[in-house]
């Protein structure tokens, strides 16, 4: 049983190109820990860009989808468990990404090769929540926000959904259900948000 978790473990890591220092994920990745607890350092398998016919890759890297406002989508860290159809399709009763292709060419995308913001994706986060390896991410304007910070011409407002007050608590470690809505405005005003 182990040797055969082992190798799925594996074969999981082969379809993922293990960007771990730059990644989001790096050290709260479910592939991470899978990979430390079976020893699996480097995988015996080779990745599918890796394949190359008459000197190109025999499968190219897939294009990255932007388009939608909230959420992105890197189909080449896909490792193809499936977690983000289950989310997409029983959570949230929206279904609008499946597998797509056949064989080594199957990936995860929307419907008929669409981008998210093209079909009826409502940008709810459930892939992103559950997406092991950051195939699916939460698009930041964390540049756009620093840039308005430092102009002194603007006068910048933060909105806050009341949900955030309550679940940005468990990202510091703190119980489900914490309140720390004065904390949080107190940080951004803190960083020089006006209102």
């Amino acid at each position: 049983v182990f040797a055969s978790r082992r190798m799925s473990v594996e074969l999981f890591a082969a379809q993922h190109p293990m960007q771990c220092l730059t990644c989001y994920r790096n050290g709260k990745c479910q592939l991470q820990d899978l990979a430390r607890q079976f020893a699996v350092q480097r995988p015996r398998f080779s990745r599918r860009d890796a394949v190359l016919k008459a000197g190109k890759p025999l499968y190219p890297r897939w294009s990255l989808d932007e388009k939608s406002v909230a959420i992105g989508h890197d189909p080449n860290m896909c490792i193809l468990c499936g977690l983000c159809i289950d989310a997409c399709r029983n959570i949230q009763h929206v279904d609008v990404i499946d597998f797509a292709h056949r064989g080594s060419r199957t990936n995860i995308e929307a419907a008929f090769g669409q981008n998210l913001n093209d079909v009826e994706c409502t940008a709810c986060g459930q892939c992103v929540q559950v997406c092991p390896v950051n195939a699916f991410y939460e698009k930041s304007e964390l540049a756009v926000v620093q840039a308005a910070l430092r102009n002194p011409d603007l006068h910048v407002v933060a909105l806050l959904s009341p949900m955030v007050g309550v679940s940005i608590g468990e990202e510091f470690g703190l119980d489900p259900g914490t309140r720390l809505n004065h904390q949080l405005v107190g940080a951004l005003k803190a960083i020089g948000v006006d209102s």
